[in-house]
């Protein structure tokens, strides 16, 4: 069972590093002591736990964070499509019914320090998180993004008591590797020369960090001009269903500057697909003898 942020910083304080098995990363930063005062006000609350989002997660590797940094595009794509309103939808169908929920179940404000529950309270705890999972499911399901990623990305979304404004819109950070310190023997090595030395080995450190993280996001990143377009695509693909053939035929209807036909959409969208893990909606020999 996952706690609520303020309940679990006042049992395990700035050093938390994890929640429960609900999976929804409720960690302190060390920020602040005050960060992690159950009195804080929402706005700290929320500024600290986005930027707790911006690092990188525990035990991900350089490729797990490209792919989460693909599936971030995909779904902020999906928030600002007009026909689709990711955010607006988790907002209505996940955030407004669990806090009433809360407030049916007779569990406390989140001003209150988790010592002062109730037994009652703690009980009613697995209930709640039962009715979100099935929310945060329903949700999903209903922009055919059943998916545990998406599962897992709607509930690091929510909010306690406000709902962001710009859900989805976090920046991943890639883990960078331990620099391994050598002693300094003084007495057969000047000052100068072990700051020369250990320098060096830094700048190579340095280097070979920098050049995993641009490969990998170049591997999984398209970061040329159409990149919105691409994402643009892909979501209107899987989350409204339409097909390749409907998307091109849009591009035109629309008269863009550059008439997309119906393989040149399919091209841009099922790499992403791919790199997200979400299997394409068209039938590839359905698309094969299309006409369109």
């Amino acid at each position: 069972m996952e706690w609520p942020p303020w309940v679990w910083r006042h049992k395990l304080g700035d050093n938390a590093e994890h929640s429960t098995a609900g999976g929804s990363p409720f960690r302190g930063n060390g920020a602040s002591q005050g960060v992690a005062m159950a009195t804080e006000r929402s706005s700290e609350r929320a500024a600290a736990r986005a930027a707790w989002l911006r690092f990188p997660r525990a035990a991900e590797g350089m490729t797990d964070t490209a792919v989460r940094e693909c599936r971030l595009h995909f779904l902020r794509a999906a928030v600002k499509h007009p026909d689709i309103r990711l955010g607006d939808s988790l907002r209505k169908k996940v955030f407004e019914p669990e806090r009433q929920r809360w407030a049916a179940l007779g569990l406390p404000a989140p001003q209150k320090l988790s010592q002062d529950w109730t037994p009652e309270q703690y009980d009613a705890l697995p209930s709640f998180y039962d009715a979100r999972s099935r929310l945060i499911g329903e949700w999903a399901a209903s922009h055919n993004l059943d998916y545990e990623w998406v599962h897992e990305a709607g509930r690091d979304a929510l909010g306690w008591e406000i709902f962001p404004t710009d859900p989805f819109h976090v920046i991943p950070g890639y883990q960078p590797p331990q620099f391994l310190w050598t002693p300094w023997c003084f007495d057969h090595e000047s000052e100068r020369g072990y700051r020369r030395r250990t320098a060096a080995a830094f700048q190579r450190t340095l280097a070979a960090y920098i050049e995993r993280v641009s490969a990998e996001r170049r591997r999984y990143l398209n970061h040329r001009f159409s990149h919105d377009s691409h994402y643009h695509w892909a979501v209107e693909h899987v989350c409204l269903g339409r097909r390749f053939s409907d998307i091109a035929r849009e591009t035109r209807n629309r008269k863009l500057k550059a008439t997309m036909t119906r393989q040149a959409i399919r091209n841009a969208v099922l790499p992403i697909l791919e790199r997200i893990g979400i299997p394409p909606r068209d039938n590839p020999r359905q698309a094969k003898n299309s006409t369109s």
